[in-house]
C-alpha cells in the first residue's frame, strides 16, 4: 500500500498492492513549513494508518536533522517527533532519512527546482555561501530503499541514505546555469552549514545495487532532469 501522490509515492507506486508493506509518503512536502495544521495533517494521518494496516511500515524522513542552520527548524522538530511516534506506533518498521532528494516533480519548494524556477524567470534570489547539500536521485533512492526492504535482518532501523558527496549550493546553481544555459540574479550570502551525516550502511548498498556516487554524480543527476 501507498499512502501519498508525490515525487516518493510514484517512484513506489509498485507497492500499491503489496499488503505486506505501506509506504508512507505523505509527509509535509515543503521543508521551510511553518504552520502547524500541516504538521497536524500528517501525524493525523500516520495514525489512522499505523492502527489500521499491518506489515512493514515505510517513513521517510530528513538527513536535515544534522545541519545546524536548520535542525531547530519547525520542520526538523516535527520529523523527529514523527520519527519517535513511528517507533512506538510500529513493531515493524524501517525509517529512511533522506537527503535532497531530485527527480520529476513539480514541487516548487524543492531546493533544485527552487533553483532552476528563479533562474528561468530571472527573479533575484539569494544562495548561501556556507551552505552545502547532498542530493540524490529518486531512482537511486528506490534501488536503495528496495534493498533494505528486501533484507528481513533489516529491520525497526533509522537509516541515512546519503551519498558521500556535499556540493556547495553555489556550486549547484552554477551546475544549473550551464545545464540550462542561463546566467541567475543572486546574492551570495554570508549564511548556512554543512550537514555531517554517518550513512555506513551505503557503500555496501549502493555496490549491491550498481550506484556509482562519483565527484561528477551531483552533475549527472541534474543533467537527468534539468537538461
Amino acid at each position: 500500500m501507498v499512502i501519498g501522490n508525490g515525487l516518493l509515492a510514484h517512484a513506489f507506486q509498485s507497492y500499491g498492492e503489496n499488503p505486506n508493506a505501506v509506504i508512507f509518503a505523505s509527509g509535509v512536502s515543503n521543508s521551510g513549513e511553518v504552520a502547524s495544521s500541516e504538521f497536524e495533517r500528517e501525524r493525523n494521518l500516520f495514525l489512522e494508518v499505523a492502527n489500521s494496516r499491518s506489515g512493514l511500515l515505510i517513513y521517510f524522513s530528513t538527513c536535515s536533522i544534522y545541519d545546524a542552520e536548520l535542525k531547530n527548524s519547525p520542520y526538523v522538530r516535527h520529523k523527529l517527533e514523527m520519527e519517535a511516534l513511528v517507533r512506538t506506533q510500529s513493531q515493524d518498521h524501517l525509517i529512511f532519512r533522506l537527503p535532497q532528494v531530485v527527480g520529476p516533480t513539480s514541487n516548487p519548494h524543492t531546493l533544485t527546482n527552487f533553483f532552476r524556477d528563479r533562474l528561468v524567470s530571472g527573479e533575484r534570489f539569494s544562495v548561501w555561501a556556507n551552505a552545502s547539500r547532498t542530493i540524490i536521485d529518486i531512482d537511486d533512492i528506490r534501488a536503495l530503499c528496495n534493498h533494505f526492504i528486501a533484507d528481513a535482518s533489516v529491520r525497526n532501523r533509522t537509516l541515512n541514505l546519503y551519498p558521500p558527496i556535499a556540493t556547495t549550493a553555489l556550486d549547484l546553481v552554477r551546475m544549473l546555469e550551464r545545464i540550462l544555459d542561463l546566467k541567475g540574479d543572486y546574492a551570495v550570502t554570508d549564511r548556512g552549514s554543512s550537514q555531517v551525516v554517518d550513512a555506513p550502511e551505503i557503500a555496501h548498498a549502493a555496490q549491491a545495487c550498481g550506484i556509482h556516487f562519483t565527484v561528477s554524480y551531483p552533475e549527472q543527476v541534474l543533467r537527468k532532469y534539468y537538461g
